[in-house]
């Protein structure tokens, strides 16, 4: 679920809140038995059950907080033989059903996927000349796309979803730079490791989070992806 969808439920969770908090102290007073607003005190404790579900889905910390990416060096000098080696390593981690898959912007994306009772990992890489933020939100479209594929629309909410996210380009250029300081998002149920890989430095910039909540899981995701680039690693 959206993060705005998530919020737009707190508020209405909120509302019947105050509503349901108005109405108890009226009849409270009205009837002048402080066992009614008791009463109407533990019902709204127990319908904050929803709304407590949802607060706890929405990241509270700003996606806009800074961080440093840790950085890695390659010894490969191409693409081509990132990638193969890539789903070559993965595959030695249980990845599997490796496809390939074009965009409506013509860029081509390689997934390989590995599920595991209520767990979904997708490894995905592309490469892009430039790096561009609607390039990205195109090919992790096509993840959700492949992840729905592989495990059902109506089941993906019950499954743990992780992303790890390989973006290959020439040159760290400027928007490169500041897409990689940043706070990567997580969320309960979602999590991702995204990684821009620059061709002509030999270098990878693995984005980092301060979500404090999920710090364990992106790291067991981020360890998975480490291990992967074991033997791509100088």
């Amino acid at each position: 679920m959206e993060t705005k969808t998530k919020i737009m439920w707190m508020k209405v969770f909120m509302i019947f809140y105050i509503f349901c908090g108005v109405v108890g102290f009226y009849a409270a007073l009205k009837t002048e038995n402080i066992l009614v607003f008791v009463i109407f005190i533990v019902i709204i404790l127990i319908l904050s059950i929803p709304g407590l579900y949802f607060a706890a889905r929405i990241d509270a910390q700003p996606w806009t907080l800074k961080v440093e990416p840790l950085i890695k060096t390659l010894n490969v000098s191409s693409f081509e033989d990132f990638k193969n080696r890539l789903f070559q390593e993965a595959e030695q981690e249980g990845f599997g059903d490796v496809q390939t898959v074009v965009s409506d912007n013509n860029i081509e994306t390689v997934l390989a996927s590995k599920c595991e009772k209520r767990e979904l990992t997708i490894l995905q890489t592309f490469w892009t000349d430039a790096f561009d933020e609607d390039t990205l939100r195109k090919m992790t479209d096509l993840f959700w796309e492949v992840a729905e594929k592989k495990i059902g629309k109506g089941k993906i909410q019950k499954y743990d979803v992780q992303l790890i996210q390989c973006i290959c380009i020439r040159q760290l250029n400027e928007q490169a730079d500041e897409f990689v300081h940043r706070n990567l998002l997580q969320n309960m149920g979602q999590y991702q490791s995204l990684s821009v890989i620059a061709f002509d430095e030999r270098r990878i910039y693995i984005c980092q989070t301060n979500y404090k909540s999920f710090d364990k899981r992106f790291r067991e995701v981020e360890a998975l992806l480490l291990k992967i680039l074991n033997n791509l690693l100088a």
